[in-house]
């Protein structure tokens, strides 16, 4: 298999990154994030989601019809497989909800793909606020744009929570979807 990740190395140097990184939720940016990720030559790279997918999925996510019904997270380990057969040890993927408690315990870099503001606002105060994450980066999707926030431990964290509502404030799209993703 080829392994030769040199080409990015104008960007960042991957073989150099051993931080631990986190993506939670793999839906339309988590699904896409994950596989970017891997095919760049990062490592130590853990999914986490407890989704499964639907035929809604398909138009936006890193899956194929083939895999409807299966687990988000085995279906990502099963594209990237797919791809690389001798190189699947940089993936680990979690079939369930982060708790609390598991929530604290993560180091390193968490990228929050989560669809609710609720899972945000949660997965961020566990991780970053009162945990041990180094940088935690979550990204938000609507009909307007994208938005991207990338917080560090220590930093003052006022700002980005006034960014944080309630899921029944979320934009509505034409099909009646909840557009917080």
């Amino acid at each position: 298999m080829v392994t030769d990740y040199r080409k990015q190395t104008n960007l960042i140097e991957v073989e150099e990154v051993t931080t631990p990184i986190h993506v939670i939720g793999c839906g339309a940016l988590g699904s896409w994030l994950t596989f970017f990720l891997l095919k760049m030559g990062f490592k130590n790279i853990t999914v986490y989601d407890f989704d499964k997918i639907e035929e809604h999925n398909l138009p936006n996510q890193f899956f194929m019809e083939s895999q409807i019904g299966k687990s988000k997270v085995e279906a990502i380990k099963e594209l990237y497989e797919g791809f690389n057969d001798n190189d699947i040890d940089r993936l680990t993927v979690c079939d369930r909800k982060l708790t609390v408690s598991g929530a604290k315990k993560l180091d390193g870099i968490v990228l929050c793909a989560v669809d609710s503001m609720t899972a945000r606002k949660y997965i961020f105060e566990n991780t970053v606020k009162n945990g041990n994450v180094d940088l935690f980066v979550e990204a938000r999707l609507s009909i307007y744009g994208a938005y991207v926030y990338a917080l560090t431990k220590g930093m003052d964290f006022t700002k980005y929570e006034g960014t944080l509502y309630a899921d029944t404030e979320a934009e509505v799209s034409p099909c009646g979807v909840s557009q917080t993703a």
